[in-house]
């Protein structure tokens, strides 16, 4: 109802060929990469503004949660998410945009939760064969 369009893509077993073909199908002259295991915590307000500083690779806060002697810890990765159009990744894992723009913090937190046990659980031994055939 509010105009979003779905669009498949066959898993090749490299996260940039997943992430640059949405970035493909998107039309917008930014684009804000999230994974299907965070949300936006916070810094909204901002993100329209970091949108008008031109050219540049926006890195937010990842704050991911972990499962740790039967409590959550949290950890903080700064990371580029926001991208202007036509910025594309490299690497089959642990991808990265290949821009070479000014990387500039932003105060968006990006909520994170595939690191908690049962999570974990389902993504077992996928990365080692990615780290082999990179």
């Amino acid at each position: 109802a509010c105009g979003a369009q779905v669009h498949h893509f066959t898993w090749v077993d490299d996260f940039s060929a997943a992430r640059n073909a949405a970035l493909a199908a998107a039309n917008a002259d930014w684009n804000l990469v999230l994974d299907a295991d965070e949300w936006i915590e916070s810094g909204t307000e901002e993100l329209r503004d970091a949108c008008t500083f031109g050219p540049l690779l926006g890195v937010v806060c990842i704050r991911s949660e972990y499962d740790l002697s039967g409590h959550v810890e949290h950890s903080n990765s700064w990371i580029a998410r926001l991208l202007p159009r036509g910025v594309r990744y490299k690497g089959r894992i642990h991808e990265q945009p290949a821009a070479n723009l000014q990387r500039v913090r932003l105060p968006l937190v990006i909520g994170h939760d595939g690191y908690m046990n049962a999570k974990l659980d389902r993504k077992r031994g996928r990365n080692h064969a990615l780290l082999q055939q990179e």
